[in-house]
């Protein structure tokens, strides 16, 4: 494949990227009030929510070679 087409790709996904987590900003901040969380617990929360899917992944995978 055309590099340019990959930077291209690449830049966009940084671009929504960046989007999404502007839109999650609003929501985080509301909780964060309401809770009480600190920023470091919002930090472990996104942090699991973003390795669910590997973990799902992992668990299936080692539940099939059994």
């Amino acid at each position: 494949m055309n590099i340019s087409l990959w930077v291209v790709v690449l830049g966009l996904v940084a671009w929504v990227e960046h989007c999404g987590a502007d839109q999650l900003l609003t929501p985080l901040t509301i909780l964060g009030k309401q809770w009480g969380l600190t920023a470091l617990a919002g930090v472990a929360f996104i942090v699991i929510v973003t390795a669910s899917p590997e973990v799902a992944t992992n668990i299936t995978c080692m539940s099939m070679n059994v």
